[in-house]
């Protein structure tokens, strides 16, 4: 029989796990019902298990509160005296198990440095006493291993300043960025108070990513002299220790909360890009044989938000491969969703209305299995744009604002329906927001087409021709752009220029119409007929 009986709420499996692995790496042996044989009844088994074990580590949540089995089976252990408990969230606690010690392991992964974990081993040995090999709570578990997403620590800020009691301006900026961090779900993000365990010690990336189970940790710096402060930020890859992403942010101490959130929203929305494109690179410097579903994905990533034919067509290769490991994998269905819709709104696909469709039910996937996630809820609500479900479109998008305020994308697609809805001037401000928080992602060449074309919707076409041109610098083989280049140069009467526009668009689309150009745009119709009649005076067939 089992030392320990772990009893818990299904939606907690994965740290039911953590705890399992932890306290099998300090010597006890482990029973829960995964263990569970398939020939034997379930609750005869867990009678059996329950009874026999010398400790019952209850992890308490939400769900378990509510679970008769959970709370079943901590009667049982508090009446034989061999209850430890534990809670993974902020849920209150039934009577009389609120009048018990239980260690707070909120956001814990399986790392030994840990307060409430260090209260668990403690609890689980003075309950076992002799009866069992006496592990040491100072043993080194089994690392956790790295998730299936981008993994981060914010570690404690340092103070620089001479003057005394400054640590409230860093610890406060430090639970700001976490819990910012923490509203992008696509991220993996080790709680404040694990990652505090680690103030005042010398930092050494590799092992705290090893301790921790993370491929990254935000380091930094405060630095105050009289009214003004500067904050230094470094995002560090722990595997080799490689820089990956540095800020600088100066303020004065006025009004710290305003210097606390304008700096959370900078190293957000700078942080969500720069992970993602280490996690492309990481993903390639694996082996074929090691290659998982996130790691096809990712190497999917660039390729989807390229937005040209032939890179959409690599991305969709790829996520069909990820989608072949797990067919229920969020961020594939998604992304394989937002290809989908490419097909359509850029005039690739030879059936649109079949590419619009299968776009619509990946999408919709996606958000059955994630329906918590930004990212997913802003492709989906990308999807439904072009799908010209605006409504739908304009509350999944504020959805994922919500839900995280620093989602660029997010933003960037609310921009756009402000456009396809005739409202320039309120997308321009969302354009800019996004362009704010994400400096640095490589889809911003898509924000600067969508600040042209609300100058377009203005009737700045001289405007629109500056920004979608500097779209093409930078997307060179965004050829889907010439469609609106020789439309805004036709409206601003540049005849010649428009007329070479016009001849690289039939290269491009020789088989354009008007029809086509109609059902492959989502503006309203007026202006849609307003870019259709400039590219009739160029030659444009009904």
């Amino acid at each position: 029989m089992s030392d320990v009986f772990i009893s818990y709420a299904r939606s907690t499996a994965k740290q039911a796990r953590a705890v399992s692995e932890a306290l099998q790496a300090l010597g006890y042996s482990v029973w829960r019902d995964d263990d569970l044989p398939s020939h034997r009844t379930y609750s005869d088994v867990i009678e059996e298990q329950l009874a026999s074990a010398k400790a019952v580590v209850v992890i308490w949540s939400t769900e378990a509160v509510k679970s008769q089995w959970v709370r079943s089976e901590a009667d049982r252990a508090r009446a034989d005296d061999k209850l430890v408990q534990l809670a993974v969230d902020q849920a209150r606690l039934p009577m009389p198990f609120d009048q018990i010690q239980c260690a707070d392991l909120t956001g814990w992964t399986g790392e030994g440095v840990h307060p409430g974990w260090s209260k668990v081993i403690a609890s689980v040995a003075d309950v076992i006493g002799g009866a069992a090999a006496a592990p040491s709570p100072t043993a080194k578990p089994t690392p956790p291993a790295l998730p299936d997403k981008p993994s981060i620590a914010v570690l404690p800020f340092a103070v620089m300043s001479s003057e005394p009691g400054q640590d409230y301006l860093a610890d406060g900026i430090v639970e700001s960025i976490t819990s910012a961090l923490s509203r992008i779900r696509s991220f993996f993000v080790i709680a404040r108070n694990s990652a505090f365990a680690y103030k005042g010690q010398a930092t050494n990336v590799r092992e705290i990513g090893r301790q921790l189970g993370v491929a990254y940790v935000l380091e930094g710096s405060v630095q105050k002299a009289g009214p003004r402060i500067r904050i230094n930020v470094e995002l560090v890859e722990t595997e080799g220790g490689a820089n990956v992403w540095t800020g600088r942010h100066d303020g004065a101490v006025d009004d710290i909360f305003d210097l606390q959130d304008r700096i959370t929203e900078q190293v957000a929305g700078a942080l969500q890009p720069s992970i993602r494109i280490a996690e492309i690179e990481r993903s390639r410097r694996k082996r074929p044989q090691e290659l998982g579903a996130y790691d096809y994905a990712m190497r999917a990533m660039p390729h989807a938000w390229v937005l040209e034919k032939d890179e959409s067509a690599k991305a969709l290769e790829l996520l069909d491969k990820a989608l072949g490991i797990d067919p229920d994998y969020p961020l594939a269905l998604s992304l394989a969703g937002w290809c989908h819709a490419q097909r359509c709104v850029y005039n690739w696909a030879a059936d649109p209305e079949e590419s619009q469709a299968l776009a619509l039910q990946l999408a919709e996937r996606a958000a059955q299995l994630s329906g918590d996630d930004p990212l997913i809820l802003a492709v989906l609500g990308a999807v439904h744009t072009f799908a010209h479900n605006l409504g739908t479109a304009r509350v999944l998008l504020e959805r994922a604002v919500a839900i995280d305020p620093n989602a660029a994308w997010a933003w960037h697609r609310l921009a756009y329906l402000d456009n396809y809805t005739d409202r320039p001037q309120q997308a321009l401000e969302k354009f800019d927001r996004a362009l704010r928080l994400s400096p640095l992602d490589p889809m911003n060449f898509n924000n600067l087409v969508g600040i042209g074309s609300a100058h377009e919707l203005q009737g700045d076409y001289d405007q629109a021709v500056a920004f979608y041109r500097r779209g093409l610098e930078e997307r060179p083989h965004a050829d889907w752009l010439y469609r609106h280049l020789a439309g805004a140069l036709c409206g601003a009467g540049r005849m010649d220029e428009a007329k070479a526009a016009y001849a690289q668009m039939l290269r491009v689309y020789p088989d354009m119409t008007a029809a086509k150009f109609r059902r492959a745009m989502v503006f309203s119709p007026a202006a849609t007929e307003r870019m259709v009649e400039n590219l009739r005076k160029l030659g444009l067939p009904e």
